[in-house]
């Protein structure tokens, strides 16, 4: 019998997640946690609107880069 497993797994952008390790003094797979809500510290908020904010950044540059 083989079984299907359905993980959704969470793919985080690597150097967003160890620049906010790095400024909250978090390790990187606490982040993770975070982000994916298997942690709610106080702070998960705004760890979270500040992940959003920098991929937006980073994908804004992008496709001004690829547009030029």
């Amino acid at each position: 019998m083989n079984k299907i497993s359905e993980n959704n797994k969470n793919r985080f952008n690597t150097q967003v997640i160890n620049l906010l390790a790095k400024k909250y003094g978090f390790s990187d797979r606490y982040i993770k946690q975070i982000l994916s809500n298997d942690r709610s510290p106080i702070i998960s908020d705004q760890i979270k609107k500040e992940y959003k904010a920098l991929i937006n950044n980073i994908e804004e540059n992008l496709n001004n880069h690829l547009n030029k």
